[in-house]
């Protein structure tokens, strides 16, 4: 894709996310998903990774590899004329480098933006640190600005999944770690579960 023309789809997405009506995406999981999606005129669309793994025959959880997920993505961003972004889960990639790499890749799939969760650190099952999370949105915002392409970074944290705890510790680390992505370049934040596991006074 034109890098002109990516600029521009980037500069559109991050401006519906700013728009008076909230920006609703719709998950899509191949070409055909996306056409039906676009059709509806919907201003943008979404890839999720449950759904794209699940068509091409993997669980979800970064089982599929980064290059099936990628080609997924590119083959629904050539058929498309709206911006899309990318469920990226947690980059593909266990080391910093290997979040650039798979930012880099996105890039050239003509994708304009991606969701990129703290998910889980394969070394110890946990959550990775508010630190680690911040440094790969960091990557991936270095990448967007060495390749000219803003792309706009949805930060997802999973503080509320399958986590134990007194709800405000959970809602003050949710926060925290949010505030961190924000910090890092974040356009987007995305408290995952947040609605189902704090209780709301009405």
């Amino acid at each position: 894709m034109d890098r002109t023309r990516q600029r521009v789809l980037a500069e559109q997405l991050l401006a519906l996310h700013h728009a008076q009506q909230p920006l609703i995406l719709v998950n899509v999981w191949d070409v055909a998903s996306a056409l039906v999606v676009q059709r509806a005129r919907l201003p943008a669309i979404a890839t999720s990774s449950s759904a794209v793994s699940s068509a091409l025959g993997y669980p979800d959880g970064e089982r599929i590899p980064a290059e099936e997920m990628l080609a997924a993505v590119a083959r629904i961003a050539a058929r498309v004329s709206v911006p899309v972004t990318a469920d990226l889960e947690a980059g593909y990639a266990e080391d910093l480098e290997g979040v650039a790499a798979t930012a880099r890749h996105l890039v050239e799939t003509g994708a304009v933006g991606l969701n990129l969760e703290d998910g889980i650190d394969p070394e110890t099952g946990s959550l990775r640190t508010p630190d680690q999370a911040a440094q790969r949105v960091r990557a991936v915002r270095k990448v967007a600005h060495e390749l000219g392409v803003p792309l706009v970074i949805n930060a997802r944290t999973d503080a509320f999944l399958g986590a134990s705890g007194a709800p405000h510790e959970l809602l003050s680390d949710a926060i925290a770690r949010l505030s961190a992505y924000r910090d890092a370049g974040a356009d987007c934040l995305f408290p995952s579960a947040c609605v189902t596991r704090m209780p709301f006074a009405s």
